[in-house]
């Protein structure tokens, strides 16, 4: 998305009488049927200039990107839960040694019983 502002300044003067004399006798006053009076009072010279010539771009740069939102999630569970990497691991090991407890346990107990 691009801008651009420019400040507006308006100034106006009359044609110049010996311009519009020089329009009319060079041709177009007989090719288009008007006198100088005509020429002054129904034409209009209009130039456009530039008070500065100064740009200024104004960038939209996405704050956050994919990884920086996930950083940022983590970092909140981090301290709302007190979860990070070593408490998951030690949470997975300790249900892997209570499962594997619970299985031998069991084996234990069919191998008595028969």
């Amino acid at each position: 998305c691009e801008h651009f502002d420019y400040e507006l300044s308006v100034a106006t003067t009359a044609i110049p009488r010996e311009y519009a004399e020089t329009k009319v006798s060079g041709g177009e006053g007989e090719k288009f049927n008007f006198t100088v009076n005509d020429f002054l009072q129904n034409n209009v010279i209009l130039e456009v200039y530039f008070r500065d010539m100064y740009a200024e771009q104004v960038f939209q740069v996405p704050e956050y990107n994919f990884w920086n939102l996930l950083a940022d999630i983590g970092g909140m569970l981090g301290l709302f839960l007190g979860a990070s990497i070593f408490t998951i691991i030690d949470f997975i090991r300790y249900s892997l040694d209570f499962g594997w407890r619970k299985i031998r346990s069991f084996r234990c107990y069919i191998r008595d019983r028969s």
